[in-house]
């Protein structure tokens, strides 16, 4: 069990990428998440290495397609530590990283957060870096349309460790840029070590308890508990909520990337007591409680299975609560049931289950439902 969650762990960082929406004032800290060297290998193919800057206590991975540029004297009385260019790419476009400091008046990322609206930089928000407070923000060159996002970090007495990474207008250096900016992390390497933990035997659990072909006769068992036992665990749960669902007497852990919506009385009289939804509407989790004509699980099961569009009925064990998971091909959803008293059922529904990526962070959902 412990393997698995350990991969799916690693697989939250990862994908955190996808479900990330714009921020305003009224949203969540944006996440940004190192997934790894190894993971970022196999799934992209880039390759780099860590540049230290020790005298602040960070590190910055590098693609290697950057290449180190000297440092004027101006640059590093302007606070620069490092810049590194590529070479124009198919589009035409170069890629920059600056890396630098600098003091503010701000004694506090929220101070800092302020004072960066006051001089008009573009979309200032608070950030969560690695499970750390951070602030984000853009720099933009109106003539030249050159725009860099930039993390920032708060390392003591008003001074701010930055990395910039662009340009932003070109979609693989966006998509690149977010890659460097998730990397940025304590020398200590907490982050990267943590991620890099052994896979090895990964089906002790039935990691894809959720797409299960048929149901094993042999309730898989799932706990909160070995989650966040697991060491740093707390920095990279810091990536989500959780959130109590209307009364039901439920509760369940949420990444931020899925905000709740407020529901509606006809949402209420429906049953739902959870909706929760990407910025795009790519990704939905809804939790519904109604009437059910079965007593337990297994009478779930029994009705389950006169359903043609049901598959993978799957018995689950979650936090000492007997559950039923199942899929609907159909709606391109994965399910959770559980029966309580007096007939009445609540299923959490999960979509869209044909995303590999996002049923990676449904066995992370899964495991944090509990009673409160």
């Amino acid at each position: 069990m412990k393997k698995t969650l350990l991969k799916v762990l690693t697989l939250l960082m990862a994908v955190s990428v996808h479900f990330t929406v714009p921020a305003s004032e009224e949203t969540e800290p944006a996440g940004f998440y190192w997934p790894g060297e190894e993971v970022l290998l196999e799934e992209t193919g880039l390759t780099g290495r860590f540049v230290f800057f020790d005298e602040f206590g960070y590190k910055v991975w590098i693609p290697d397609i950057y290449k180190e540029t000297e440092l004027s004297r101006e640059d590093e009385s302007q606070g620069y530590l490092g810049h590194f260019v590529t070479d124009p790419q198919e589009s035409g476009a170069a890629g920059l990283v600056s890396v630098g400091w600098i003091n503010s008046e701000a004694r506090t990322t929220e101070g800092y957060i302020k004072e960066l609206k006051e001089l008009d930089y573009d979309l200032v928000e608070p950030a969560v870096l690695n499970g750390e407070e951070a602030v984000s923000y853009f720099l933009a060159d109106q003539v030249s349309g050159w725009v860099q996002e930039t993390i920032a970090v708060h390392v003591g007495d008003g001074c701010f460790f930055e990395v910039s990474a662009g340009p932003c207008a070109d979609d693989y250096f966006k998509d690149l840029s977010y890659i460097i900016l998730s990397s940025v992390q304590p020398v200590d390497g907490a982050v990267e070590d943590f991620t890099n933990q052994d896979d090895g035997e990964v089906q002790e659990s039935g990691e894809d308890f959720l797409d299960a072909e048929e149901a094993s006769g042999e309730s898989t068992v799932i706990t909160w508990e070995e989650i966040v036992a697991e060491e740093d665990a707390a920095e990279l749960l810091a990536s989500g909520d959780f959130y109590s669902l209307e009364d039901s007497g439920w509760k369940m852990w949420v990444p931020k990337a899925l905000k709740p919506n407020e529901l509606t009385e006809d949402d209420l009289d429906n049953g739902y007591v959870g909706y929760f939804t990407t910025g795009d509407q790519s990704a939905v989790i809804s939790v519904v409680r109604s009437e059910i004509e079965a007593e337990d699980i297994e009478g779930v099961k029994a009705l389950l299975a006169e359903d043609e569009d049901v598959s993978g009925i799957t018995d689950l064990t979650i936090n000492g609560v007997p559950f039923v998971s199942y899929m609907q091909e159909d709606q391109e959803t994965a399910c959770l049931t559980v029966v309580e008293k007096d007939g009445i059922a609540t299923t959490f529904t999960f979509r869209p289950s044909s995303d590999d990526d996002f049923m990676s962070l449904v066995l992370v959902m899964a495991a944090s439902i509990q009673q409160e």
